[in-house]
């Protein structure tokens, strides 16, 4: 069962998904375990796992219904989010632009610095690159009731038994300087979401 042309509108505004087995909303945010997270929701909603492609199945399965933030906040279910410190948010980021760059329309990226000048360029407009607050915030507050934080996440919240999936074995190791033009791409993240520089 795929994703219909409302649900892939939803998907692309708010990344929002309702889960009504479960009584939760999820807030998802790219690069911060949104494949994971929305893998357990499936499974755990009696929807058999597809591991084998789980990215083009977890994300536009028919068993996950988009819904608008005014839904989230008025259906009575836990709004559920899961953040990440937004320097290895950034690195998960340019890993995944150098393993699929064709998807990205970003085949000039090669280095940390090439991603971040196109970052600076703010020429991308890929739903990836967001600040997580955009995904998760309204006038400054953080809507979503409970806000995981990936590094520390138990497998086992909601006994949900949440695996990583879409993770990249690469080691890149940011500069002060690199680190420096990532605080300010993301500061509002920083700021808002109480990680630290």
């Amino acid at each position: 069962m795929r994703l219909g042309g409302k649900q892939l509108q939803l998907k692309a505004k708010y990344n929002i998904t309702a889960w009504p087995n479960l009584r939760i909303n999820f807030w998802g945010i790219p690069k911060c375990g949104n494949t994971s997270m929305k893998y357990a929701l499936l499974v755990n909603s009696g929807i058999d796992g597809q591991k084998d492609e789980v990215m083009k199945w977890v994300h536009n399965h028919g068993g996950a219904k988009y819904i608008d933030i005014q839904t989230a906040r008025n259906n009575g279910f836990q709004n559920v989010t899961i953040t990440r410190n937004p320097y290895d948010r950034f690195v998960s980021m340019y890993k995944d632009v150098l393993r699929r760059p064709k998807m990205f329309r970003l085949n000039s990226v090669k280095s940390v610095d090439s991603f971040i000048k196109v970052l600076d360029n703010k020429s991308v407009k890929d739903m990836h690159f967001k600040l997580q607050c955009q995904f998760i915030t309204i006038n400054d507050t953080v809507i979503p009731d409970i806000v995981l934080d990936l590094d520390t996440l138990d497998e086992n919240f909601m006994n949900l038994n949440i695996q990583k999936y879409n993770s990249i074995n690469k080691e890149v190791t940011l500069t002060a300087e690199q680190k420096q033009h990532v605080y300010e791409l993301y500061r509002q993240d920083f700021e808002l979401l109480g990680y630290h520089e």
